[in-house]
Formats: structure tokens, C-alpha cells, sequence
């Protein structure tokens, strides 16, 4: 009865723009750890090819950073500028010696920690000399200092990556993985190509356009033949990962050497580069994808799982237009993942206690894009390995870091996606997550908070009367008392009005055994109805929330009704200045919590009280 009136309730508001808000968060994010990557890239050389070299001139460095002011330090640097033009003029030189050590130059002056000279260099002009000479493969060295090269530049800005596209470069370094014996410059180059697919959706495409992935996908086979094997033959998905087996992980740990294991973390950088974004990739080549990902997590490589593990998040977001067809692509590769044996592996890592959060949170995005589908199959999977049991033991805990927090809220988003679900409530339940939740939704977290009260209420309106009556002996009303005294949006306002209208509807059901409403002496006891009445009095309540509130009292409490009569509010939000007790923030800091570790490259949201509850009704 209640659920049906819920969903269509529920259903009104609009999640896509706060979905929205999300990827932008995770592009700020990605961004921040690219950068972070880069800039050790500019700091370190991959290989011993200058070793020597490098160490003395940043022993140097260090040196000026411990004995002379900044002064002294940017007169050091300009005079490493100031010869600029001599390395440009031995780019040009007959010699291949002066030629390497030219391009060495260039190459160390865009190494440098702060303001790299990326312009500069741009506007010398040498770049299609520098890409003449990438493509001289008589001498590896001297291709490798320019792939170094052109790697510091794809590093930067927009325009700097495009003045390397402008070369020729996706072309080229597609063609010289294919031809290259040597390992270091295959590294060096598929780097470059991450940092371009990593640039836009243009970019992105460009190298996929040019075979790209193909390309690479081929490359990761020589490294390991298993991949071969799988691609050369007629398989099925099913079971292509199992958590169980060591056998691939047992092969990198005895025959791939550090090079190698180096050179597949660039490979599990480019690839996640390449199908992140929206509009997504063509199916096709996500699918590749997800089928790589399952052979390269059996590496158990933390680097590789990290990278592959946020690529998925997008992957288990496909969007290639706003078409049926793309939900329905979506809800395919959503079972692929799950018929290739990957979410189970997933949910493995995802319960791991011995596995940083760094591991831990990519997962359960994953997990949680998943079960905010309409897929009961994949939900029902995702409960019978488990999930909900770990989301107890988790939610248990009381480590009050913000990246736990932050991995807390994420957890009750993803429980109210799956309290949604009336088919799947009685799991909250048999797997002893009301208590856990009742206390998320009462800590000093407001964002954390604000989802498990998402989660709860989604059983208040979702669940039968046994389950409601149930979760009201966890003094569920009592908790609700707090949200009023929390920031809130109209919209969450409303789902809470939305709830309590349901808990006096079983009042109603319950009136022929008590000959009374129970529940109305509850929500007085609670300061519920003088919350609502105090928000009837604000002059700038929205008129949605009037009328609302205006049926609850009409309904249940015999109040005299409010006229709603020139009362209006910007639909979206109210203002923070509005809220009954501004004190109920987190020690009096801002309701945002930011992931404090590493989000690679690209690509994530904004947690103020519009923040994306990515819930499939709410």
C-alpha cells in the first residue's frame, strides 16, 4: 500500500543533477592524484639511464633548497633557462651524442619541482625536431629522453598536451609500441599515452580511434600469455577471475622482473584513462576492458588494483547517450562483471580488513553503482556474498577519521539503494544493521548522517508494517527528532515528511487493536510536530513543504492548517541560515568531507546538502 505511493513519490526528484555533482567531484579528485603522479614522474627517471647524473643534479638542488633563500633559487633556475636555447640548438646537431645530451637538458629543466618551463620550451619551436628523433629507433637512449621529454609536456595543461597531438604523437606512439624492443620506452610511451586519453573526451577518443587500445592490449600479452590465450580463442566470460586461484599472481611474483611490473602499473594507468569520462566509450571496448581488468587484479599488484579498480566505477556507470539502449548496455556489462567472477572478487576486497581504504572505497563505488540499479538478480548477489554482513562490522567501528567517514557515507548510500528494494529489506535486518545505522544516523557527520537516515527511511516507506513497527522499537523517532535540527534541503525535507506520514499511516492500521494512533504521542514526546510548525513559520518555506505539512496535520494531528499565501523558496535549497541549530555541525566546520587519499587521474562530487544521495528514489 505504502510502498507503491512511495516510489511514485519518491521518484519525483531528480537525481541526475546531483549524480552529476559527483563525477565532477571525482574529476577534481582524479586530477589532484594525476597531477600528484606527474609531479614524481618530473622528480625521478625511470631507468638507470642518467642515474648518475640525476642524483648529482638534484643533490644540487637540494643543496640550494637547505643554504640560499628563494632568491638564490630562481636565479638558479633562470640561469638553467637561460640555456635553453643552446639544448634546442644541439636538437639539431649531426652529432647523436650532443644530441642526447641536449634533449637530457630540455628534459631536466621540465623536471624541475616548481614552474617546469613547459611554455618556453613549446614556443622554441622544437618539438617536431624532438619527435624526429623519437622516432630514430638506431639509438633507444636517445628515444627514450624524448619520449621523457614529451611525457613532462602531456603533463601539463590543455594546451600543452595539445601541442604534442599537433606532432603527431598518438600515431606515433601507438606504432611504437608495436615495434619497440625496448621495454623502458614502451613504459615511457604508454605513460604518455595515458596522460593524453587522461586529457579529455577528444583525447580519449583520438587514441582509441588510433587502435589504441588494441594496441596495448596486445602488449600486455607479452607480458602475460594467459591474456593471449583468452583473446585467441572462443571463451565465455564466466568465471574468467576467481578469488580463489594464485596462479597469476604466483607468475608476476616469479617471472616478471621489477621492469615489467612497473610498466603493467602505467599499463592499469593508460587503461583506466581510457574508458573514463562521459559519453562512455562504444560497448565493445569497454567490454575489452573488463575483461583485462579481471586477468591484471589477479596480479594483486596495490598500484594496478587501485587504478583498475576506479576505472570500474566508471565502467559500472556506462553512458554513451541518454537513450533506453544505454541503460540496457549498462545493465549488460553490469552482468558481465558479475558472471566473469568480478564482483565477488570486488566484495572480497571491498570486506578485506588487511586492505587500505585506498583499495576498500574504489570497491564499494562500484559495489554501490551496482545495487542503484533496477537489477534485483545483481542485488540479491551482491547480499548472498555478503556485502551486508561487512557493511555491519564496518559501520561498527569507531575510527572518526574523514576518510572513514567519507567511506561510512558511502557505505549507508549504497544500504539505501538495497532498503529501495522491499525484496531485499529483511537482509538489513537479519544481518544486524538497524543498531549500526540508528548510530550513523546520529553521529556529528551531517553528509554521513544524512545517508543512513536515507537508508532507514527508505525501510519506513518501503517496508511492510511488521518491518516499521520493528525499526520503530530502535527509537528510530527519537533519531528523526535530530534531522530537524540538522541543514536540510527541501528535498530531504520532504522524504522526511514522506516518512513520518508513513509511520502514521500504521497508526492508522494499528487503531482497531490500541482504538487510538500510537505513533501521535510519539512524534509529541519528540518535538516532532513543534518542528514542523516552526517551519511553517519561517516565512520563506516552500510551498511543497507547506502543503505537506499541512496534510500531516490535517491528517493526524487535528491542527488548524498554515496558508501557504505568498511563501515561497528557491526549489532546490534552503538556506543554511535557516536551520534550526547551526551548532549540530561537525565541530562547527563545513558539512563537506573530501577523499584524502588517492582518486587516480581524472575524474569525482560536492558534499554540501545538495550532495548526490544517488539513491534510486530519493
Amino acid at each position: 500500500m505504502f510502498h507503491e505511493k512511495a516510489r511514485e513519490f519518491q521518484k519525483g526528484f531528480d537525481c541526475e543533477e546531483r549524480r552529476r555533482g559527483r563525477e565532477e567531484e571525482r574529476l577534481r579528485l582524479r586530477k589532484l592524484d594525476r597531477n600528484l603522479k606527474i609531479d614524481n614522474k618530473r622528480r625521478k627517471p625511470h631507468c638507470n639511464t642518467d642515474n648518475k647524473n640525476y642524483s648529482t643534479l638534484q643533490n644540487n638542488e637540494n643543496n640550494n633548497n637547505n643554504h640560499n633563500n628563494s632568491n638564490t633559487n630562481h636565479n638558479a633556475n633562470a640561469i638553467k633557462l637561460s640555456r635553453l636555447s643552446t639544448f634546442v640548438s644541439g636538437c639539431y646537431s649531426n652529432e647523436i651524442t650532443v644530441q642526447f645530451e641536449s634533449l637530457q637538458g630540455i628534459r631536466k629543466l621540465l623536471s624541475l619541482e616548481k614552474d617546469p618551463p613547459v611554455n618556453d620550451v613549446i614556443q622554441t619551436g622544437v618539438l617536431p625536431r624532438v619527435m624526429q628523433l623519437l622516432l630514430n629507433n638506431k639509438f633507444p637512449k636517445l628515444q627514450f629522453e624524448a619520449s621523457w621529454l614529451l611525457c613532462n609536456i602531456t603533463a601539463g595543461e590543455a594546451e600543452h598536451t595539445a601541442a604534442v597531438i599537433r606532432q603527431g604523437a598518438v600515431p606515433n606512439f601507438i606504432q611504437l609500441i608495436s615495434t619497440s624492443s625496448s621495454l623502458e620506452l614502451v613504459d615511457q610511451i604508454i605513460w604518455c599515452l595515458g596522460n593524453i586519453a587522461g586529457n579529455s573526451i577528444e583525447c580519449r577518443d583520438l587514441v582509441l580511434n588510433h587502435n589504441g587500445l588494441n594496441i596495448i592490449v596486445k602488449f600486455i600479452s607479452t607480458l602475460l600469455p594467459m591474456l593471449h590465450s583468452i583473446f585467441s580463442t572462443q571463451f565465455s566470460y564466466k568465471n574468467i577471475i576467481d578469488v580463489h586461484n594464485d596462479e597469476i599472481a604466483l607468475f608476476v611474483k616469479e617471472k616478471l622482473n621489477h621492469m615489467q611490473i612497473q610498466c603493467l602499473e602505467n599499463v592499469a594507468w593508460a587503461l583506466s584513462n581510457i574508458v573514463c569520462g562521459k559519453p562512455s566509450p562504444h560497448i565493445n571496448i569497454v567490454k575489452k576492458h573488463v575483461v583485462v581488468t579481471c586477468i591484471l587484479l589477479q596480479c594483486r599488484i596495490p598500484q594496478i588494483t587501485h587504478d583498475l579498480l576506479w576505472s570500474m566505477t566508471y565502467v559500472t556507470k556506462y553512458e554513451n547517450d541518454n537513450s533506453d539502449s544505454s541503460k540496457a548496455l549498462n545493465e549488460e556489462l553490469m552482468e558481465m562483471i558479475m558472471e566473469t567472477g568480478m564482483l565477488k572478487y570486488i566484495i572480497r576486497i571491498f570486506g578485506d580488513e588487511s586492505l587500505p581504504l585506498k583499495l576498500k572505497h574504489p570497491a564499494l563505488r562500484i559495489i554501490g553503482n551496482i545495487v542503484a540499479s533496477d537489477n534485483e538478480k545483481l542485488i540479491t548477489f551482491c547480499v548472498e556474498n555478503d556485502f551486508t554482513k561487512i557493511c555491519c562490522n564496518i559501520l561498527n567501528k569507531t575510527e572518526t577519521s574523514k576518510s572513514t567517514q567519507q567511506f561510512k557515507r558511502d557505505i549507508c548510500w549504497t544500504l539505501s539503494n538495497i532498503t529501495a528494494s522491499k525484496n531485499h529489506i529483511q537482509d538489513i535486518f537479519q544481518n544486524n544493521l538497524i543498531s549500526p545505522l540508528i548510530s550513523t544516523m546520529n553521529c556529528g557527520y551531517n553528509d554521513v548522517s544524512r545517508e543512513a537516515t536515507f537508508a532507514l527511511c527508505n525501510i519506513i516507506i518501503c517496508g511492510s508494517h511488521q518491518q516499521i513497527s520493528t525499526l520503530l522499537g530502535y527509537h528510530f523517532v527519537a533519531s528523526l527528532r535530530r534531522c530537524f535540527e540538522r541543514p536540510y534541503t527541501k528535498k530531504s525535507l520532504m522524504i522526511l515528511l514522506e516518512t513520518i506520514q508513513c509511520i502514521m499511516e500504521l497508526g492508522v492500521h494499528e487503531e482497531k487493536l490500541h482504538s487510538f494512533n500510537q505513533y501521535t504521542q510519539m512524534m509529541e514526546e519528540n518535538n516532532i510536530i513543534s518542528h514542523l510548525e516552526e517551519i511553517l513559520s519561517l516565512e520563506n518555506t516552500n510551498n511543497d513543504v507547506i502543503n505537506k505539512i499541512n496534510e500531516l496535520f490535517s491528517k493526524y494531528f487535528e491542527k488548524n492548517t498554515f496558508d501557504n499565501d505568498n511563501m515561497t523558496m528557491d526549489e532546490d535549497t534552503y538556506n543554511d541560515n535557516n536551520h534550526f541549530n547551526n551548532n549540530n555541525h561537525y565541530n562547527g566546520t563545513n558539512d563537506t568531507l573530501y577523499d584524502h587519499y588517492n582518486h587516480n587521474h581524472n575524474n569525482k562530487h560536492n558534499h554540501n546538502d545538495n550532495y548526490n544521495n544517488y539513491d534510486k528514489y530519493i
